[in-house]
């Protein structure tokens, strides 16, 4: 039943609701949808990009338009469906569980037949009902129940039945019961819960009034990254859902090429993270010929989707919310809600946006600049040894970094930080003169002398006081509008002007890392020419006027930036047919000295370049060994020079200084400038918080109850591992056993589970561990395994407790605070005082494939030393 789009007009026919806020209505959003189905109406298959202002709008209503596409682009036949049941098969009539028996023909009619289980004390309940009126409420029931009573299962309700009439133009009794298509939607809405929250918020209304939520309409389940679904509202059949909701591009392609439940026709990538952490994987996905509709939409100052489009635009359509195209369509907002207001806003950012320069004087650092730059060219073309020359010039490019986008004296940072996590500029100069010493070529020693020299006099310029923090408290002097953001590069920025100057009370201050589309201001000052894949400068959406202080040599940088983001937009303008001839392209000339150090040594691409491919050689043989091993899936260099291998299950526990909470975070979104607690111990390899659990354990700390409850935990991990190895078993193999039990696991998640690395406490769902106790025929977890399950909450949600300690203690450490005698902050505090250190996270690089590494060297900093008797012996 597959039907074309480009005469629905979806947003003439249906109202779309969020939150209970209608959001269809707006021009722009219909605009969108009209995009979409044109895009998707072509009989070739469509690949097509959208770049909007970021409002959560334009992601409800892709995920509506791709319900309403796979319902339309159905191909169940209900015949053959029928004729494929097997006798005594559970299946679905109406929403409840029967036992399928067959069709029969009676008097040249033909009949569906199915029983309720011992419906009475006279035995089965038989159904014998007409062939034609009922056939299309018939589903395949694919749960683990084998009860026909019902029980648990709602009504299906009459509204969808009504709603799909609608849609398909088709009488009641035709509407089809099953979808046999999906669609694979990746989302930055990164757990399920949060995709939950906001696909029960999405409802439909038509007919003048009639509503239905959306999950009434179709189903949907979440993905984890190991492939666990998580079935999002209704789906009593438990059939292979419609919407298939992921978080990374990687499961995504894991659900597209699977070969069970239905046939997958489209995908969709939601926002900027999505796309980021999987390019390459998206391009590849762009050839598959099985996918026909295929469409990314992101905020149009994603980075990502810019790389994305430059490379692949010839066969790429276009909608994208340039400045000319919203002067060409949009005229006012209709509704006056908050996500209708939020959307106006970010429009109005887009056309009246006001982007300003403020060149900051320092004639002495200007010329500093200038030298430093022609002494960095002299030693880049040097034949000094090619690992030394770049750690050496990437270490003083680094440095040179800080002071150029210091809104701060250095006696200020140094005073702020005393005692802190941050390495000082100084001692990080000392480490650079330690390799000089070594080096034999006379003159690179006098060049590496020269740079340090001037890196020094730079300090000193920088020492007492520092033109930006002049610039910036000026600024915010001036400053009359309501809402003022500072953005900054690093966190450590943030926490000295709080710190020096009290800024943090009516000014927010963002590290570029954390900035959020979602956030609006009146006036966003950025404190130097920095920029990051979520953004720049010349951002136009979250603010209605940016300042960004530069010193006059940062301004050639920041003209170029500015050009090419001309010449960029203007090609999406042709893009999508609108010329203007009077705009020709700008030729982007730069001055003939100017030297891009910091994009030619910048960590990541050091790390990616030099130290990377080392470790992926030096490791291979690690995995034919015999030593404890683990699958190092990223690489992270700290502030301090220290680096760090990520294993696969590591969970960091990052502290935010600005809201002193600390949060355990996956390794896939650490980002830069992320601030992580370790145990001092070099031998340590978990994170604080099982270090803390441990030590709460072994001083008796713990009631009894959790005590036992702790146990119980290790208990039914061990039980499994003692199974895998007795008979020799594959993650595999466990993971069919449990199927056979009920459940629906994959391996990976079995593999999860059992990793040296993986700190799981237990599974979310209740009915797994009775499974578990039955493969592993553990007599003690036989008993009760509900116990089990409720112990898994308990060291839960002591886990937590001692993350929200943990984040309390290093507050009060840092502001001088002492915790109350004998209480458990106490505890955490005076372990956090002598036994954690906190480390600046300057950049991480993920590993093009997992690389085996003795578990030793993983999760715990490891210094610059140990890297080199790694990679060289």
């Amino acid at each position: 039943m597959e039907k074309g789009l480009e005469k629905l007009k979806f947003t003439e026919r249906y109202k779309i609701y969020y939150d209970g806020y209608l959001i269809s209505r707006e021009d722009i959003i219909k605009k969108y949808v009209d995009f979409l189905e044109t895009s998707f109406s072509k009989k070739m298959r469509s690949i097509c990009f959208a770049l909007h202002t970021g409002s959560i709008c334009f992601d409800i209503m892709a995920i509506f338009m791709a319900a309403m596409i796979c319902i339309l682009s159905n191909t169940f036949n209900v015949d053959s469906f029928i004729s494929s049941l097997n006798e005594n098969e559970m299946i679905l009539y109406e929403g409840k569980r029967y036992r399928w028996l067959g069709t029969k023909i009676e008097y040249n009619q033909k009949y569906l037949v199915f029983k309720k289980d011992k419906y009475n004390k006279s035995g089965d309940l038989i159904h014998i009902l007409p062939y034609n009126k009922n056939k299309n409420k018939i589903q395949r029931y694919n749960g683990f129940s084998r009860i026909t009573d019902g029980r648990g299962i709602k009504e299906t309700s009459e509204v969808k039945t009504e709603f799909l009439s609608e849609l398909l133009k088709v009488d009641i009794d035709s509407v089809p019961s099953n979808v046999d298509v999906s669609f694979v939607v990746v989302m930055d809405w990164t757990n399920q819960l949060e995709c939950s929250k906001l696909l029960k918020k999405i409802k439909l209304a038509y007919n003048d009034g009639k509503t239905i939520d959306l999950l009434d309409i179709v189903t949907a389940s979440y993905y984890t990254d190991n492939g666990n679904r998580h079935i999002i509202g209704r789906n009593p059949s438990k059939s292979d859902p419609v919407l298939k909701i992921t978080g990374k591009i990687s499961t995504a392609r894991d659900l597209i090429v699977s070969k069970h439940g239905n046939k997958t026709i489209g995908l969709m990538v939601l926002g900027n993270r999505a796309i980021s952490k999987g390019s390459s994987e998206l391009i590849n996905l762009f050839s598959r010929r099985s996918l026909k509709y295929i469409h990314v939409s992101t905020d149009i100052n994603s980075l990502s989707a810019k790389e994305l489009l430059s490379n692949n635009q010839d066969d790429i359509e276009l909608f994208a919310l340039t400045k000319k195209f919203l002067n060409k369509h949009y005229n006012s907002i209709k509704e006056k809600n908050r996500f209708a207001l939020e959307l106006n806003r970010q429009i109005n950012n887009i056309l009246f946006n006001s982007i300003n320069h403020i060149i900051v004087k320092s004639d002495s650092l200007s010329e500093i600049y200038r030298d430093f730059w022609k002494t960095t060219k002299i030693i880049e073309r040097s034949d000094w040894n090619q690992g030394e020359k770049r750690y050496f010039l990437v270490n003083a490019v680094s440095i040179l970094k800080l002071f150029r986008t210091a809104a701060f004296s250095m006696r200020e940072l140094e005073t702020a930080m005393d005692n802190s996590y941050v390495l000082k500029p100084l001692e990080r100069l000392e480490r650079l003169k330690e390799l000089v010493q070594r080096i034999d070529i006379i003159p690179v020693v006098n060049q590496c002398k020269t740079i340090l020299f001037l890196l020094e006099k730079m300090y000193e310029s920088l020492r007492l006081k520092c033109p930006k923090s002049e610039e910036l408290l000026m600024q915010l002097k001036q400053a009359t509008e309501y809402k003022t953001a500072i953005i900054v590069p690093h966190n450590y920025h943030a926490d000295v002007l709080v710190k020096s100057f009290g800024i943090g009370q009516t000014v927010k201050i963002i590290p570029i890392n954390k900035i959020e589309n979602s956030e609006f201001y009146d006036h966003i000052i950025v404190t130097g020419n920095i920029s990051n894949n979520k953004f720049n400068p010349l951002n136009r959406e979250i603010a209605k006027k940016t300042t960004v202080l530069l010193y006059d040599f940062e301004y050639e940088s920041f003209k170029i930036q500015r050009e090419k983001e001309y010449n960029f937009e203007r090609k999406l303008n042709e893009s999508m047919g609108i010329f203007d001839e009077d705009e020709p392209d700008i030729t982007i000339e730069s001055n003939e000295e100017y030297f891009d150090i910091e994009s030619n040594y910048d960590w990541e691409r050091y790390i990616e370049e030099q130290i990377l491919a080392g470790f992926n050689s030096a490791f291979r043989s690690y995995s034919q060994s015999g030593e404890s091993i683990s699958d190092v899936v990223a690489i992270g260099r700290f502030s301090n020079d220290k680096y760090i291998l990520f294993s696969k299950y590591y969970q960091a526990v990052v502290y935010d200084s600005l809201n002193k909470q600390v949060k355990e975070t996956q390794v896939s979104d650490l980002t830069r400038g992320d601030q992580i607690v370790f145990v001092k111990r070099n031998d340590y390899t978990r994170n604080m918080v099982d270090y803390l659990y441990g030590e709460f354990m072994e001083t008796y700390r713990f009631p009894e109850e959790l005590r036992i409850a702790s146990k119980k935990v290790l208990h039914w991990k061990n039980s499994l591992r003692r199974l895998k190895k007795e008979k020799n078993l594959t993650y595999g193999d466990i993971a069919k056993m449990l199927k056979a039990q009920g459940s629906i696991l994959r391996k990976s998640t079995i593999r999860h589970w059992l990793a040296d690395d993986s700190n799981v406490v237990g599974p979310r769902d209740k009915k797994v561990m009775h499974h578990i106790a039955v493969i592993t025929r553990d007599s003690e977890m036989s008993k009760d395994p509900e116990e089990y399950n409720k112990a898994c909450r308990l060291v839960r949600n002591q886990r937590i407790k001692i993350l929200h300690l943990i984040g309390k203690a290093i507050a009060d450490k840092l502001s001088g605070n002492k915790p109350p005698t004998d209480s458990e902050l106490e505890f955490v505090y005076n372990n956090v005082e002598h036994l954690t250190e906190i480390l600046v996270l300057e950049s991480i690089k993920k590993m093009k494939e997992p690389v085996s590494v003795p578990s030793g060297f993983v999760n715990r900093p490891i210094s610059e030393v140990e890297i080199g008797e790694i990679m060289y012996g």
